[in-house]
């Protein structure tokens, strides 16, 4: 990665940790996938929610098994979402912090 080899491969704090990141993105949904599609199928409650997001969840359905289902998916999905937004935040702020030590380095 060029930014962390220009940064000597330690940009300082305010870093992310790509998989901590996606792994709490990743619980987050699957959590509230869950609870949507319980919700869904025992107070009928956003069950046209469920439907929607059935389309690109396969199997995802209000039922306890589609929960599961439903589940994976989203923390599958969102771990993904959280790994590469911590990954372009990493390089895009080391490189932002490269640039000013560079000015300083001028001045």
């Amino acid at each position: 990665m060029k930014c962390a080899s220009e940064c000597g491969g330690s940009c300082g704090g305010g870093r992310l940790c790509p998989v901590s990141f996606g792994l709490a993105f990743g619980i987050t949904w699957g959590l509230a996938m869950f609870i949507l599609s319980l919700v869904a199928w025992l107070a009928h409650w956003g069950a046209n929610t469920v439907h929607v997001i059935s389309e690109l969840y396969l199997g995802y359905a209000p039922s306890l098994v589609g929960a599961f289902i439903g589940a994976g998916w989203g923390f599958v999905d969102l771990f993904v979402v959280g790994v590469l937004v911590a990954f372009f935040y990493n390089c895009i702020s080391c490189c932002c912090k490269c640039g000013k030590k560079k000015e300083e380095k001028k001045e």
